[in-house]
């Protein structure tokens, strides 16, 4: 029994090439788009290397505010541009203390968030492995 599978997308690796490089530039249909797919579009997804002890504790803020972890996460983002762009006297001195010398050509300086930023509670729960 074979399954059928429906639009050209779902095929990318059947398609002719020349196909393929004419779907890449063709126009999207947004009156077709589900209203997820439109807020999707606006959206730019990024990954970030984080601690486990920074992602213990977005998620442990995300579950008390009832939200998810990646709102959380642009949430407090979004905060920390802020105070950075005002001159937040704690972000400045953070920055200018938590500086080391990077082992890449590609950048100049590591940064690493000062140690009592996260609670002990958040240390402990990540070192107890229940994150």
């Amino acid at each position: 029994m074979n399954n059928r599978v429906g639009g050209l997308s779902k095929v990318a690796g059947r398609v002719d090439p020349a196909v393929a490089d004419w779907l890449k530039d063709a126009q999207t249909n947004k009156a077709a788009l589900t209203k997820k797919q439109k807020r999707d579009m606006q959206r730019l997804h990024v990954m970030y290397d984080l601690k486990p002890e920074t992602k213990s504790a977005i998620v442990e803020a995300a579950k008390h505010q009832g939200t998810s972890a990646s709102q959380m996460a642009a949430f407090l983002l979004e905060f920390a541009v802020k105070e950075l762009r005002v001159g937040n006297e704690e972000l400045k001195v953070a920055l200018a203390n938590g500086r080391s010398p990077s082992r890449t050509m590609k950048f100049e300086w590591n940064l690493d968030a000062p140690e009592d930023w996260l609670s002990t509670e958040t240390r402990a729960t990540v070192a107890n492995g229940k994150i």
